[in-house]
């Protein structure tokens, strides 16, 4: 699995960098992208014990079709509680309205070993998920994953989401997990959020401006968010999960 990653990820870099200086100019675009949220809810869990949050993004993009990137995730002062530290190693590839991501996810636990180079299916903490959507922008998309590559005890499920926008800054959006999930820390299936988002762009000036998104989110499935009960050693981490039934969350994007 190691391999495959790493030829894959090299694969789209091979593309990248063998264009010529005018090809790439045209054809390869380096993205980047900052966000500050005021709290870090994912699929219906809150993460990092609370705090507010920043996201980093570094991507490549080959033809507005290949990208690669990797994406960082931490709380506003760095405590590693209830996985609020997390990277993100991912590759897709879109044609027309479907993209197909596959997502290379590591959660930096609170006080045990932070492994990040084992990926030994018996003990690696690496969670690898394939994600298909289809997105009509700013009108509907839909997304379905699978947790495929965990460690030997990992329990895997399907997850799904919605997003249908009433007009192009108002939606809604409906997510769901099959089963119990170590990606996405539930102990049991069920609907992990109904919300509804709102967006906007903050003018900073004539030239610039700070788009802005304004969600308030249900999650019916809060009560089965994982939590550690003590039995045996589980990183108490768990313990900072935020397992709240709402949450109101302000991001901008930079």
């Amino acid at each position: 699995m190691k391999n495959f990653l790493l030829l894959g990820f090299l694969f789209l870099s091979s593309i990248a960098f063998a264009q010529d200086d005018s090809v790439k100019t045209k054809n390869v675009t380096v993205n980047t992208a900052f966000t500050l949220a005021s709290k870090n809810v994912w699929r219906g869990v809150n993460y990092g014990n609370n705090l507010p949050t920043l996201q980093g993004t570094l991507a490549l993009v080959v033809k507005e079709k290949f990208e690669i990137g990797a994406c960082g995730t931490t709380t506003i002062n760095g405590d590693k509680r209830g996985f609020g530290n997390w990277m993100e190693l991912y590759t897709s590839y879109t044609i027309n309205r479907w993209s197909f991501t596959i997502d290379d996810y590591y959660f930096f636990s609170y006080d045990s070993l932070n492994d990040y180079f084992n990926w030994d299916s018996k003990t690696t903490q690496h969670l690898i998920e394939g994600r298909v959507k289809y997105n009509i922008d700013k009108k509907f998309n839909i997304m379905a994953s699978y947790n495929f590559y965990a460690n030997k005890d990992a329990q895997k499920a399907f997850y799904f989401e919605a997003e249908y926008f009433i007009k192009p800054d108002f939606s809604f959006t409906v997510g769901a997990v099959t089963g119990p999930s170590w990606l996405n820390y539930y102990d049991k299936g069920g609907i992990t959020t109904i919300g509804i988002n709102g967006y906007r762009d903050l003018k900073v000036s004539k030239k610039i401006k700070i788009p802005l998104k304004s969600s308030l989110y249900f999650n019916p499935n809060y009560k089965n968010i994982a939590k550690w009960d003590g039995s045996g050693y589980v990183d108490p981490g768990y313990n900072y999960l935020g397992r709240n039934p709402v949450n109101f969350i302000i991001s901008l994007n930079f």
